[in-house]
């Protein structure tokens, strides 16, 4: 668990300091996921540190970055009342830890009691536990809501609900019900993440996200795995669109692999791909 393959020595100095604690915190945590989550992150997990590696014109690299590549095996069909047709999706995790993030979390003393090299990869390694947990990933809706509102208008970017476009709206609102879900899950793991190490986790998570957490009912890990498995039958919908989309997220079998040709450091991919990913 915990890999990190960046160039940044401190980052790795922290992860080997804190192994041990944070093995054990993460274990009491999720239980028995625990054990499907130490061999994805071996199996799946790599570094990205070349924007032009994974398509680096959708990245900020000066944010750290947990982010999602894929392949589907055909193109998408979503039908007007948004039930997506029967796909496959190979979906392969990637993570981007900066030195600009960690500057970040330090001034805002966002560490909580913890080293500041160590919060940033925390936060994206808690992205990438719980999209290993999800049987169909809210990162794999945030990639649907961006390939669908920007076909045949590729300048366009869909990162918040206030496009006057019909088109855009509907599919902004999905990728801004993935960017709560994947954020609020996130904090309320990291709160948790303190807790288990004996740290103060009250400012783990951010005000704007407490009254998401109460409607997704998470008030401590079970519920919190709970939501995560089947998030997209229990997030508020919308409109009917979004519902019929969400709950048919089931109809593409996912399978998560590790970047092609990665080699644990060179996650360079030949096919087209788009990346979709939660920053800090």
């Amino acid at each position: 668990m915990f890999e990190y393959f960046g160039n940044i020595t401190k980052v790795r100095t922290e992860i080997e300091r804190y192994r041990n604690r944070l093995e054990r915190a993460y274990q009491a945590i999720l239980g028995e996921s625990f054990e499907k989550v130490r061999d994805s992150s071996s199996r799946l997990l790599v570094n990205c540190d070349e924007p032009s590696k994974v398509g680096g014109a959708l990245i900020n690299f000066n944010n750290s970055y947990f982010g999602v590549g894929f392949e589907f095996d055909r193109e998408l069909h979503i039908s007007q009342k948004g039930v997506i047709g029967q796909n496959h999706a190979r979906l392969f995790p990637y993570m981007h830890i900066s030195q600009e993030s960690i500057k970040r979390a330090a001034a805002h003393k966002q560490n909580n009691g913890l080293p500041k090299h160590l919060v940033p990869y925390l936060h994206e390694y808690n992205h990438f536990v719980l999209f290993c947990l999800q049987n169909s990933p809210d990162f794999l809706a945030g990639i649907i809501a961006v390939v669908e509102a920007n076909r045949g208008s590729p300048t366009n970017r869909t990162n918040s609900s206030r496009s006057s476009n019909p088109k855009q709206l509907k599919w902004a609102r999905i990728y801004a019900c993935h960017k709560v879900v994947a954020e609020a899950t996130q904090d309320f793991l990291m709160s948790l993440v303190y807790h288990q190490l004996g740290l103060d986790p009250r400012h783990a998570i951010r005000p704007c996200f407490l009254e998401s957490l109460a409607s997704f009912g998470i008030v401590d890990a079970k519920s919190l795995l709970d939501f995560n498995k089947s998030w997209n039958y229990r997030v508020p919908a919308f409109d009917k669109f979004q519902s019929n989309f969400l709950r048919s997220l089931e109809n593409i079998t996912v399978a998560k692999e590790q970047m092609p040709n990665s080699g644990k450091g060179d996650n360079n991919f030949s096919f087209n791909r788009q990346q979709n990913g939660g920053q800090q």
